[in-house]
């Protein structure tokens, strides 16, 4: 039997009745999911749609786990359900791989990227047996697995070959996802007049923004529009209300990488600098103007103090409540490089937790998390594993930056948003522990795997055949050819 004549339904192909029967009732069961979580029913509703109108589409179901996942709510006990639903999408889309792989239409690309995963897949590997024989908490190395896992989505894209109109699904995904979840920000601020942690506040709309402005640097026009430019400005508005200060410097360096990258010397490069001054001349002209009615309508007379006074205090360590937060990560880097500094090499795999006794807190409790992600990974996985993930944003960042000089200006655009988004998240990386969430790294490897599309890599197709049977001559057994 020949697996790989096996034909799937393509991204247009005619549904079958399986697929029909399982849209079905998964949009039937949609109002006892709305009944859990409204969250949940509409990811389910997406699913039912998706498998309608592209069913077994690879890039199409992979988009879908990446956008769902942006709305996983760290910091709750509602993440593991959260997880959940995710892990259920992700089964459709290993189910819509597996069809791929089957007929021929993926293959394992090698580029920069994939020895780099390799590595860090080993340390994790080991990282994960470690864990297990020293009796680590197995609920937690599965909220530390899962988001690492999500990173090897770029493999899964990269083995595809992309068309425009798919790229251009992504570019309308990766819009719908930033403007939602700033709007969930937008509203909680309005109503509490406070920021928060988690959902409301997540770095999601600052990767947007320069996904959103990479692809308008990338056009051929020389003029910017006047929509890409006002969603640039809501989603880095919304990086400015989390008064986040790694989401800031993180846009600090992403926004500037992102014009260098695009305008740096050659044939052009007047035009280009040109182009670059409009738009970041407009965005800072609306984020100003903007901030000014915000000022009148919250009664804030300083606002532009209130945002370089939290800037400020980021490496204060006095009693103030705007630097506690200094002081706790302080209190907490402490405690994990005296670990480290213990078990440096092999580090304390996977599922580890850690007590950090605080100053400003009565009580100590155990945590798996740590607040700078190559730390994390440095105490999980020991140093191995931390060169392992430096190592993959080096290539994907290679990758990206390689990919920025495509002949097709739209491919172009999207290898400089992933150089630029590696960057922006590698920044946040040295304030939070982001590379351990879902949240971005879904969104981060869609980006990485069509920076593998752009280089062209060679794929490898795996293949199961059965050995086949030795034609017979027609002859009975015994048969001689002579007299």
């Amino acid at each position: 039997m020949n697996l790989s004549a096996v034909r799937f339904p393509g991204p247009r192909g005619p549904e079958t009745g399986l697929l029909f029967s399982t849209a079905a009732v998964l949009l039937v069961g949609l109002f006892g999911a709305l009944a859990v979580s409204f969250w949940a029913g509409v990811a389910f509703l997406a699913l039912g749609l998706v498998m309608l109108v592209r069913p077994l589409d690879l890039f199409v179901s992979l988009l879908l786990v990446a956008s769902v996942a942006a709305f996983a709510e760290y910091g709750d006990l509602r993440i593991r359900r959260d997880l959940a639903v995710v892990g259920l999408l992700g089964l459709y889309a290993l189910a819509s791989f597996t069809a791929a792989w089957v007929s021929r239409r993926w293959g394992l690309p090698v580029s920069r990227l994939t020895p780099a995963l390799l590595a860090l897949a080993i340390t994790t590997g080991v990282a994960v047996l470690h864990g297990l024989a020293a009796r680590n908490t197995v609920r937690f190395m599965s909220l530390e697995l899962f988001p690492l896992l999500a990173l090897y989505v770029s493999l899964a894209v990269g083995g595809l070959r992309l068309t425009p109109g798919e790229l251009r699904v992504a570019s309308r995904t990766y819009v719908a996802v930033g403007l939602a979840t700033s709007a969930i920000g937008f509203v909680y601020f309005a109503v509490t007049g406070s920021r928060a942690q988690g959902l409301p506040f997540s770095p999601i709309p600052g990767l947007v923004a320069l996904v959103i402005l990479n692809l308008e640097l990338y056009r051929d026009e020389p003029r910017p529009r006047l929509i890409p430019v006002l969603l640039i400005c809501l989603l880095v508005f919304h990086q400015i209300l989390t008064f986040t200060r790694g989401f800031w410097l993180a846009l600090l360096v992403g926004i500037p990488f992102s014009c260098v990258v695009y305008a740096r010397r050659g044939a052009g490069w007047r035009q280009r600098w040109s182009k670059v001054a409009h738009i970041v001349g407009l965005v800072a002209l609306v984020l100003v103007a903007g901030g000014a009615i915000l000022g009148v309508w919250l009664g804030l007379s300083d606002v532009i103090g209130m945002l370089g006074g939290r800037f400020a205090s980021s490496f204060d360590t006095k009693n103030t409540p705007e630097t506690v937060s200094n002081i706790v990560r302080l209190v907490e880097l402490r405690t994990s490089l005296m670990l480290i500094v213990a078990s440096p090499w092999l580090g304390y795999g996977h599922g580890f937790t850690l007590v950090v006794r605080q100053f400003f807190y009565p009580l100590a409790g155990a945590q798996w998390w740590v607040h700078e992600s190559y730390v994390m990974i440095w105490l999980k996985q020991g140093i191995f594993g931390l060169l392992a993930l430096l190592w993959v944003l080096f290539a994907a960042l290679r990758l990206g930056l390689r990919g920025a000089s495509h002949p097709d200006r739209q491919l172009a655009g999207w290898c400089a948003a992933s150089a630029a988004c590696t960057v922006f998240a590698a920044v946040i990386g040295l304030t939070n522990y982001y590379f351990f969430m879902v949240t971005q790294n879904f969104l981060l490897a869609v980006l990485w795997g069509i920076s593998i599309v752009a280089g062209e890599p060679e794929r490898s197709c795996l293949v199961w055949r059965v050995p086949p049977v030795a034609p017979s001559d027609g002859r009975a057994d015994g048969e001689g050819s002579g007299a």
